[in-house]
């Protein structure tokens, strides 16, 4: 007994003075952490490995692994500090927080996530080429997650938001100064201020530059949710997550909106557009025998950009012309943006300069922008109140006019001077916040290009102008888009112009047919080419597919009240109800509500496809009642739109649907309280964790047993 006390007493003070091990590796929750502290793994309650590498940009290993209350504190020879902070929300799922400090002030902190193949990833940077799922393939270079213009940069920062289909969502706080790249199956998130990096294409400037941040110690900041429960659905996973991090509709658009297409003058008239060619315009969509809800003046109606006053060469009769459309209760709405070019009557103007946004020297600073082939123009700061009151002033004189409404174009960082300054905010973004609220004030019959944390305003937020073509930028893009904007809680997407825009390339007959399709159930439709600049077959094929969303405007506009109410997007991915891989794959059908299933044609000269039916049972467009939970092939000639409606009990769902509904949390403004995991029960605030090898361990006892024997 005496030999056994002593071995045991031995033992003990060995592991005292042990420390960390070298290849020991260190857990919270489901995450373990390497020894290096920089390679780690979160594990789903599934089995899925989510790899992560920490601390990239840090050369130093990690000097001690600490328990701080509740959280896991990593820190590094440099003294560089990671905390992770593992949130029990007490529902079904888990929240790991990471935060970074920067004491060493590196010019940049990155950890990245790795994407494998095996899974699917929604959400993350707008794409001018959007697909859904993410093409983890299709690489981003490393750019500012700022909102951006697509055409441009291929891909802009709008929400901060990933969900994977192994039930994990990642958000990064819009405080941070995020850089963001997917390139070697990697997904980058990087925190920077300058831009040091040489290799950096076209060595872009840093919007952040304007916004240092307020310390060190908080530079890299995101939060990694997963799920406790694998029977969870992914649908009732996103719900969760996304009621806690984004926002939604507190209100729906203009009703008619819904009820009645939307034309514009741009495609078919571009800059050349005039009095009598809107006119021209007007009656034909009537004579034609076409709905029209508000009749778009696109660009070119003004003296000069950044005056508002109504161009009389153009347009001599310009308040005759809205009586004349009003007899045919057509609403008239303009096209406008947030410039002041170097031409107009006020730019020279003085006392106005303070409204622009300035540069670091506390002046204007002139931008470049599209309409324009130099850098000669200024832009409105509608963070500044008395800069929107005054703009406000502007367009109420162009609405005492006749005008109804605005299109609102532009909007992006992009479009502001090198190290701008706003009158109020806090990063980059806000610009973009401050101009579609803007925009919101002037009702929900406008519509705008960008948005950031606005998912709240009822307005119609515009897909980037669309090529007229089905691949890449084109057709097949739509449902894509609809839903990545649907995931980030931007409900009321505008899905851009039938057809295309028809800058670079003209529409076929075909795809034209097929884009009225693939938009005759989306929020709302908008022409511009006609239908009869084709042929009397594609009138037809038109009006056949309106008169079928006539049928549905009800359903439409009760659904989209719904989706104010529940928070849930209106459009809805496959994956919504079926986890099966081909429909967390699928990128061409679409859910609207919970009983309408649409699966148009969006490839070039196919007249049939396949449709994934969920559980429950359907009835076609032709009336014909199909089992749910197979894949079935429908004939789709050019005339047809395949779409299915669910007549069964609502109950009658496939197996994978959630056994416990959808799981809440309190509202993003409510405090959750961590409780401690489980195995992390420190008495200690500030305990060193000690991890020992098993090896080292026996050789303690072996050896306390020969010393003592």
């Amino acid at each position: 007994m005496n030999h056994l006390c002593t071995i045991l007493k031995l033992t003990y003070l060995c592991l005292l003075f042990i420390g960390p091990s070298s290849s020991a590796n260190t857990t919270l929750g489901q995450l373990t952490i390497d020894s290096s502290g920089h390679n780690a793994t979160l594990t789903t309650a599934s089995g899925y490995p989510l790899q992560l590498n920490l601390g990239l940009s840090i050369p130093s290993n990690v000097l001690k692994f600490s328990y701080i209350g509740k959280s896991l504190q990593v820190l590094y020879e440099d003294k560089s500090i990671l905390k992770i902070e593992l949130v029990d929300t007490k529902h079904d799922v888990d929240v790991y927080k990471f935060k970074w400090s920067n004491p060493q002030n590196y010019s940049y902190l990155r950890d990245d996530i790795i994407l494998d193949d095996s899974v699917f990833w929604y959400g993350g940077m707008q794409r001018l080429q959007q697909a859904w799922p993410m093409n983890v393939k299709d690489e981003i270079t490393m750019m500012p997650y700022v909102i951006d213009d697509l055409w441009i940069t291929l891909a802009s920062g709008q929400e901060r938001f990933w969900l994977c289909s192994k039930k994990i969502a990642i958000f990064v706080p819009d405080w941070v100064p995020l850089w963001h790249a997917i390139q070697n199956n990697s997904l980058t998130l990087q925190s920077q201020v300058v831009n040091t990096d040489e290799n950096l294409q076209a060595q872009i400037n840093s919007p952040y530059l304007s916004f240092p941040p307020a310390s060190l110690l908080d530079f890299l900041e995101y939060e990694i949710w997963v799920v406790k429960d694998d029977r969870t659905s992914l649908s009732s996973f996103y719900q969760t997550s996304a009621k806690n991090l984004l926002k939604t509709p507190l209100g729906t658009i203009d009703p008619l909106l819904i009820e009645k297409p939307i034309w514009t003058t741009w495609a078919r008239y571009f800059r050349t557009i005039n009095e009598s060619y809107l006119l021209e315009f007007a009656d034909e969509i009537v004579s034609n025998g076409f709905p029209i809800a508000q009749l778009e003046l696109d660009d070119s109606w003004t003296t000069h950009y950044g005056d508002y006053q109504v161009n009389t060469e153009k347009f001599p009769d310009f308040t005759g012309m809205i009586d004349s459309l009003r007899q045919n209760n057509i609403r008239l709405t303009a096209w406008v943006n947030p410039f002041v070019r170097n031409d107009s009557v006020n730019f020279a103007n003085q006392s106005l300069h303070d409204y622009f946004i300035k540069t670091e020297n506390g002046t204007p600073g002139f931008v470049w922008w599209w309409d324009g082939p130099h850098i000669n123009s200024y832009a409105i700061d509608v963070t500044n109140p008395t800069a929107f009151d005054w703009f406000s002033g502007q367009l109420q004189s162009v609405k005492d006019m006749g005008v109804y409404a605005f299109k609102y174009d532009a909007g992006e960082t992009r479009y502001l001077p090198t190290n701008f300054r706003l009158f109020a905010g806090t990063e980059p973004n806000d610009y973009s916040r401050a101009y579609v609220r803007f925009a919101s004030s002037f009702g929900g019959a406008v519509e705008a290009r960008v948005g950031s944390r606005t998912q709240e305003l009822p307005i119609l937020i515009r897909t980037l102008d669309r090529a007229s073509d089905w691949y890449e930028y084109g057709l097949q893009t739509l449902i894509p888009n609809t839903l990545n904007f649907g995931l980030h809680g931007y409900f009321w997407n505008l899905p851009d112009i039938i057809g295309g825009n028809g800058v670079n390339t003209t529409t076929d007959k075909d795809l034209y047919i097929r884009w009225v399709q693939t938009t005759t159930f989306l929020m709302t439709m908008q022409f511009s080419v006609t239908p009869w600049d084709f042929d009397d077959e594609t009138v037809e094929i038109s009006k056949k597919m309106l008169a079928i969303r006539a049928n549905w405007t009800d359903f439409l506009k009760e659904e989209a009240q719904k989706a104010v109410l529940t928070g849930i997007p209106m459009y809805r991915p496959l994956w919504w109800e079926l986890e099966t891989q081909e429909a967390l794959n699928c990128s061409d059908q679409f859910f609207v509500g919970d009983r309408l299933l649409v699966a148009p044609v969006v490839y070039e000269n196919a007249i049939s496809r396949k449709v994934i039916l969920p559980g429950g049972t359907w009835k076609d467009q032709n009336g014909a009642v199909i089992q749910g939970l197979q894949t079935v092939e429908v004939q789709a000639p050019l005339d047809v739109l395949p779409y299915f409606e669910r007549i069964s009990n609502l109950n009658e769902l496939s197996s994978t649907s959630s056994p416990n509904g959808t799981i809440t949390l309190p509202n993003p403004s409510s405090t959750i309280t961590p409780t401690n995991p489980s195995n992390t029960t420190n008495p200690s605030n500030m305990q060193i964790l000690l991890v020992p090898r098993i090896e080292f361990c026996l050789f303690v006892v072996l050896f306390s047993y020969f010393l003592v024997v």
